[in-house]
């Protein structure tokens, strides 16, 4: 084996999911990498994806093949959040299998998040499931399948707070509440559907900072 990569030192893609709503100009996804700076030509492997800085928001961890690992701190997001850990007493400890439900605005919106113990090629996330909500200060219900078959639901959840779910306890505990952290000025994604740029298109900062 050499060091000579297979992919063409590819930059790092982001797709953005614009929602699929009638009071959206664009919907599906979109090409956003350079506009939040992620279109590195670090040659990636590996992804993790977590609240590392615990401030509500998921941050990037990217493991690159021949340079080292780079950390990206979110500092884009916006609106409010739900972090839900689960702990499994008759299922497994972690409850990976379980499917976490949320609906908010009155119904309208509904998400649905699964807990894994595998990401990607050679990655692991984290398993603490998280929620963009948006403008709801509130989650209307929230519901819990776990890999045993038992289901439980909860109503009237706040937002913008970690909670842990226990398999046997009908009721939520609550890890960790607001959490103030300075913003950088917000980064609105490009306006048009992701296509695939042509070469030498745009410059990333890597190459900025190339002498």
């Amino acid at each position: 084996m050499s060091d000579n990569s297979w992919n063409g030192n590819e930059r790092n893609r982001l797709l953005v999911n614009m929602g699929n709503t009638a009071d959206r100009a664009e919907t599906g996804f979109v090409e956003a990498a350079a506009p939040y700076g992620l279109d590195s030509l670090g040659d990636g492997r590996g992804l993790g994806i977590a609240d590392f800085d615990g401030d509500g928001d998921q941050d990037l961890v990217i493991n690159n093949y021949v340079s080292k690992a780079q950390y990206f701190v979110n500092q884009v997001a916006d609106g409010h959040w739900l972090q839900v850990r689960l702990q499994g007493r008759e299922s497994n400890r972690d409850g990976v299998g379980a499917i976490v439900r949320v609906e908010t605005d009155d119904g309208g919106r509904h998400q649905m998040r699964v807990v894994t113990a595998g990401d990607g090629y050679a990655s692991q996330y984290s398993r603490v499931v998280h929620f963009g909500l948006g403008g709801d200060e509130e989650i209307d219900r929230l519901e819990v399948t776990w890999p045993l078959g038992r289901t439980q639901e909860f109503r009237n959840v706040a937002a913008d707070r970690l909670i842990e779910i226990d398999e046997m306890i009908d009721s939520v505990r609550v890890i960790r509440g607001p959490r103030s952290t300075p913003r950088l000025e917000r980064v609105e994604p490009p306006g048009t559907v992701c296509k695939t740029p042509l070469p030498g298109r745009t410059k990333s900062r890597d190459e900025d900072a190339a002498p």
